[in-house]
């Protein structure tokens, strides 16, 4: 299950405080991707959330990232972490749509591609 905030900017620099050209108003601060167990509900009907890839902060030890700061830490700035597909028993690839022409994910002024994203989520898979 994806969750995300409504942050249609960056995932930084923010703004520390009044806008400025250098930075952005609304930065992204909450793209998640969830793993929920169905058979487990609260009072309220509400499913059980078992684990989770925070989006904004995906391991790259490795450096494989191509779009970006190829950094230890990957980001998916965006507005729109839109959906997921099943590779295999192991991976996911997250589609993470740019809204093009609006959305500047990574500089400031610069609309970013769209991005797919395959992601190893094996600590997702064997979360309990």
């Amino acid at each position: 299950m994806i969750e995300r905030d409504d942050a249609t900017e960056g995932a930084g620099p923010g703004c520390p405080e009044a806008p400025r050209t250098d930075c952005f108003t609304r930065p992204a601060k909450f793209k998640r991707i969830y793993k929920i167990d169905l058979s487990q509900l609260d009072a309220d009907g509400f499913v059980k959330k078992v684990a989770y890839i925070d989006l904004t902060k995906i391991a790259n030890p490795k450096r494989l990232a191509k779009v970006g700061p190829n950094e230890e830490t990957f980001v998916l700035p965006h507005l729109g972490p839109e959906g997921l597909a099943v590779v295999d028993a192991r991976h996911i690839v997250v589609v993470n749509d740019n809204n093009f022409p609006y959305s500047s994910g990574r500089q400031i002024g610069k609309p970013d591609d769209s991005v797919l994203t395959l992601l190893d989520i094996s600590a997702l898979v064997d979360a309990k």
